[in-house]
């Protein structure tokens, strides 16, 4: 089942972990009643931290993507500067224009 789990994450199947959610819970049961043998268990948390560092690793992706999606955001804008006679002015700011097509 944690296989099942870390092949979703890496295949980017992350809407697809709730299909695992049963068998998780169904696993955290059987721990919980100590009927698991030791290796077994040795097992289970060595792949449960697997997935942890990935499901980590791709939340701090998904937040640094959000970050470079806002500078390149705040880039278009352009920046303020003033012109040699002490104006205020918008340099670059290039911005897409919207084209509607009907």
């Amino acid at each position: 089942m944690l296989d099942a789990q870390y092949d979703l994450l890496l295949s980017g199947k992350v809407t697809d972990l709730e299909s695992t959610a049963q068998a998780l819970s169904s696993l955290i049961e059987r721990i919980d009643h100590g009927n698991v043998e030791a290796a077994a268990l040795q097992r289970a948390k060595d792949s449960a931290q697997r997935n942890q560092r990935l499901i980590s690793n791709a939340v701090r992706a998904i937040k640094d993507v959000g970050a470079r999606l806002q500078s390149a955001r705040t880039a278009q804008r352009g920046f303020e500067s003033y012109t040699p006679y002490g104006m205020a002015r918008t340099v670059g700011g290039a911005r897409a224009k919207l084209i509607k097509k009907i």
